[in-house]
């Protein structure tokens, strides 16, 4: 019976290890901010690990039926960082949901981020439309 008990024990333990394990991540904290304005969809998520490094995604979604050129601009209020990138119709994507990827990623300080106002610009086509992200 004690090598019963003894083995539930040990399996228990790994269990609990186990848990354990898959409950630390490598992130400290993360936030998301998203916002929407008549033609796109904004979603920003930034997080920091726990070696203090900070990554960031960029979602823009198109709301328009076509898209031939563009560019977006991120501003962070608090900081001189700037996510800039664009985008040109190929054929295949010149009614793409994400004309600009569907995931843009790049490093941020995490406290410049969490104190700024958060602002993604669009031109593409003529247009222009400034999004205004909201802590979600």
């Amino acid at each position: 019976m004690t090598r019963k008990r003894n083995g539930w024990c040990f399996l228990f333990m790994v269990w609990l290890a186990a848990i354990g394990l898959a409950g630390c991540d490598l992130f400290n904290e993360s936030v998301e901010y998203e916002g929407q304005s008549k033609h796109w969809k904004a979603h920003f998520t930034v997080w920091e690990k726990i070696d203090k490094q900070t990554n960031g995604t960029l979602v823009l979604e198109y709301a328009g039926s076509s898209f031939s050129q563009g560019e977006y601009r991120l501003d962070l209020s608090r900081s001189d960082k700037k996510l800039t990138g664009s985008a040109q119709a190929d054929g295949q994507r010149d009614s793409a949901t994400f004309p600009f990827g569907e995931v843009i990623t790049d490093v941020f300080d995490y406290q410049e981020v969490t104190n700024s106002e958060i602002t993604v610009t669009v031109k593409w086509d003529g247009k222009e439309e400034t999004v205004r992200l909201e802590e979600k």
